[in-house]
């Protein structure tokens, strides 16, 4: 951000302010990427102003970075995420675990179980956890993408995640039944 303000002359002491000009180009690229108007903002954990979307504008936001034009900013982004997952998440990382295991995909997870997600061909998910936990996001995303029709099978260890007690497995995570059944539905419906 401290960038984007030297690169525009923008002052650089204020750029935390949400009426600050970057800021303010934030929130109107946050609506246009994601065709929902930001009707909240809040503050993150790094300070800087948060813009709300729907859940369905995070899931489109995503599938525009996956399928904008060689050159726009979009797809700009889209390729350094690709081409360094390592800095979307950090070693061991969900996110970038999920991109380096499987080539062409953008994930990226955010606070309080929220999650975005989408393959080269466009096919998009984003999600919110209702208890606020991330430990499930990866993997019910994953399953949504591969009802969708997407190779998810090198993901591995991203969709086994088992409940230890006392070191060791006493069960694993899955998804509920309703996500179950949706995509069974779904897979069906492609065939």
């Amino acid at each position: 951000m401290v960038l984007a303000c030297a690169a525009n002359g923008w002052d650089s002491a204020t750029y935390l302010e949400p009426t600050h000009p970057l800021q303010q180009l934030v929130r109107e690229t946050v609506s246009r990427v994601s065709g929902a108007a930001v009707e909240h903002s809040a503050v993150d954990g790094c300070g800087a102003p948060l813009f709300s979307t729907t859940v369905e504008g995070l899931a489109r936001s995503f599938r525009a970075l996956v399928t904008a034009p060689e050159g726009t900013p979009e797809r700009r982004v889209a390729d350094a995420m690709r081409a360094h997952p390592f800095f979307v998440g950090g070693d061991s990382h969900a996110n970038s675990d999920t991109m380096t295991r499987l080539p062409g995909v953008l994930a990226k997870g955010g606070a309080e179980g929220v999650i975005g997600m989408a393959a080269p061909g466009g096919q998009a998910v984003a999600m919110k956890i209702v208890d606020g936990n991330p430990r499930a996001t990866t993997l019910v995303a994953l399953e949504v993408l591969g009802a969708l029709g997407v190779d998810s099978s090198g993901a591995g260890s991203l969709v086994h995640l088992p409940v230890l007690g006392g070191g060791e497995p006493v069960g694993e995570i899955v998804v509920g039944a309703d996500v179950d059944a949706w995509v069974a539905a779904t897979r069906t419906d492609a065939r």
